[in-house]
């Protein structure tokens, strides 16, 4: 097993220790494919987190207080899921989020679908999320059909550059530019925001500030942290990533690790 690995699994077993079994009220995930030969391994993870009493919300009531008079760590378990990229094979996954019942937040990098890319700037936009496996983006059409089916949109920037290298010039065509044409294909607003790598190393407060300005009530990250009723910061909101190759069981534990203060010293997840 690779280092980083080796730590990550000493990590993540301190953490499910010390969690002494508990689940967050508010829990979040973060997925990048969805191919189909992972069809089922996401229905059953989605199945056995719904055993543990969550129900999947979309964004706008996901950090919402729970009812006055619920026992929210009991009564009221909140799953959100979301995607980040840009992958044709989320829309061929929709049959499948039907199926299960499930609504999602598609996180969308704009510079494949919605700009006259060139092939050699989707290959490096591939590259620069190191993937190669069915590396197509969606197309317009594609990305109309996933809203149309009650899925969010959300914004992921252009091209997936590490934002805290770049100077503010660069901030608007990453980030101001992707919002606009996504606001102008679907004509409404989007107010949710994910930034690319997930962690604090890749982002710092001036950004989350000038995210704060052009529109954005929501900022996620690729963390993972507990988050109970009425505990959130809308600006730094933490996902746990789910890995389909491991147990169905492994993915949901994974759901107690709170990884903040890792990432702090680290400047990496206990979650890989």
């Amino acid at each position: 097993m690779p280092v980083k690995k080796s730590i990550q699994s000493v990590i993540r077993s301190a953490h499910l220790t010390l969690a002494s079994g508990l689940f967050p009220d508010r829990a979040s995930i973060i997925m990048h494919e969805l191919l189909p030969r992972q069809h089922s391994a996401f229905a059953d993870s989605v199945a056995l987190v719904r055993e543990c009493g969550y129900q999947t919300h979309l964004p706008q009531t996901y950090l919402e207080k729970s009812p006055v008079g619920s026992k929210a760590a009991t009564d009221d378990r909140r799953l959100l899921v979301t995607f980040d990229d840009n992958f044709a094979h989320w829309h061929s996954a929709l049959p499948l989020l039907d199926d299960i019942g499930l609504k999602a937040i598609f996180f969308v990098t704009t510079g494949p679908t919605l700009t006259n890319a060139s092939a050699y700037d989707v290959s490096a936009f591939y590259g620069r999320i190191d993937h190669r496996e069915d590396p197509v983006p969606l197309t317009r059409s594609q990305l109309l059909d996933i809203r149309a089916a009650g899925h969010e949109i959300g914004c992921h920037t252009e091209w997936h550059r590490s934002l805290a290298g770049l100077i503010r010039e660069e901030w608007n065509a990453e980030i101001r530019q992707s919002k606009e044409r996504l606001e102008d294909l679907f004509g409404e607003e989007i107010s949710d925001f994910s930034f690319p790598f997930g962690v604090r190393r890749h982002f710092n407060q001036s950004l989350t500030d000038y995210c704060t300005g052009v529109g954005f009530k929501r900022i996620y990250c690729g963390q993972p942290g507990r988050l109970f009723d009425g505990t959130s910061d809308l600006m730094n909101i933490p996902r746990t990533r789910w890995n389909l190759d491991a147990p169905p069981e492994q993915n949901v534990s994974d759901l107690k690790v709170d990884g903040r203060l890792f990432e702090t010293v680290t400047g990496r997840s206990p979650v890989g």
